[in-house]
């Protein structure tokens, strides 16, 4: 079993249009070709502003709407080419040092905990749903 990482498959077509769609097409075949099984894909390429989670739950396309599609087309061509896809939802831990965006796992981590807290709350001191 093999594998490769190309996070920005879909920052590839977006930035270059038909011609970044031919080269995302030639990559995969490449790939296919040379005996790869797999792919890790990132869902929002840093700094791309494709899709991304923006609070607990929810997801945001940022700056246009049809990033959702270019990252579809990619989906729809790795499974063309015979790719298993690892769609990656982050890349950072610390994406506000990296990128100067209040996001990646230590948000996502706080999300779950604001959650958790919330349902606690509301269950009560008896651990039942307050009425």
């Amino acid at each position: 079993f093999s594998g490769f990482n190309s996070p920005n498959l879909a920052a590839t077509v977006r930035r270059g249009g038909a011609a970044g769609g031919d080269a995302v097409l030639d990559a995969l075949a490449l790939a296919r070709d040379s005996g790869f099984q797999a792919v890790r894909v990132f869902a929002d390429p840093p700094g791309l502003g494709l899709v991304r989670p923006v609070g607990p739950g929810q997801w945001g396309v940022e700056h246009d709407p049809a990033a959702l599609r270019t990252l579809d087309w990619v989906l729809a061509q790795c499974e063309e080419h015979g790719l298993e896809v690892w769609l990656s939802l982050g890349d950072y831990w610390n994406a506000d040092q990296a990128l100067g965006t209040p996001l990646g796992a230590e948000a996502y981590v706080a999300w779950a905990d604001a959650a958790a807290q919330e349902a606690a709350a509301a269950e009560g001191p008896r651990g039942r749903a307050a009425r």
